[in-house]
């Protein structure tokens, strides 16, 4: 009840994106109600992970989900075994589910927007902007997860990683390199 339209909070955190992939196509050949329940025990089972490691769920968006992560190394992994969990889920139809996952770390404003009658708190910046364009780029490097570079210490020994590239996201000067986890160690 004390929450007001304003209230914010500077902070690093990891950002994870994901998304169905083909889910409106899908969904087209699948009955209303259906897709529906399929939605939600799909996210359901999302979100059960995603509070495993200790991430929470700013948001669902249709099929996709944005979630929140103190460490970078938490959000990696959950993305990992999310995947892992997605791909021995089907649809209605039958059809495998398929996902694409972006993270990335950095600055953000952790805050309350909306108007007088609704408010929500969200997280917004250029860590939100890159962590949605990354998961985007799995699309064209034909990848389920992809995280910027992260100086941290400890990333490097969690994961088994390959480079994917270096690369300019839609909307940004600097280049950030990409990499794929393959497995955790």
């Amino acid at each position: 009840l004390e929450i007001k339209k304003g209230d914010l909070n500077s902070c690093k955190m990891a950002v994870l994106f994901t998304d169905i992939r083909g889910f409106t196509e899908i969904s087209e050949t699948c009955h209303s109600t259906e897709i529906f329940h399929f939605l939600n025990e799909y996210l359901e089972e999302m979100e059960a992970i995603i509070k495993q490691y200790d991430g929470f769920i700013d948001k669902f968006i249709g099929d996709a989900i944005m979630a929140l992560f103190f460490h970078p190394k938490n959000a990696i992994t959950a993305a990992m075994k999310m995947q892992e969990k997605a791909s021995k889920l089907q649809f209605p139809n039958g059809q495998i589910v398929e996902t694409g996952t972006g993270i990335h770390y950095g600055d953000l404003i952790l805050g309350t927007v909306g108007s007088h009658a609704r408010l929500e708190t969200t997280v917004i910046g250029d860590t939100v902007n890159i962590a949605s364009r990354l998961e985007g780029l799995n699309k064209y490097y034909k990848t389920k997860i992809l995280f910027s570079k992260i100086e941290l210490p400890g990333i490097e020994s969690a994961f088994v990683c390959r480079e994917i590239d270096r690369v300019r996201v839609k909307g940004k000067k600097l280049t950030l390199t990409v990499y794929e986890p393959l497995s955790i160690l």
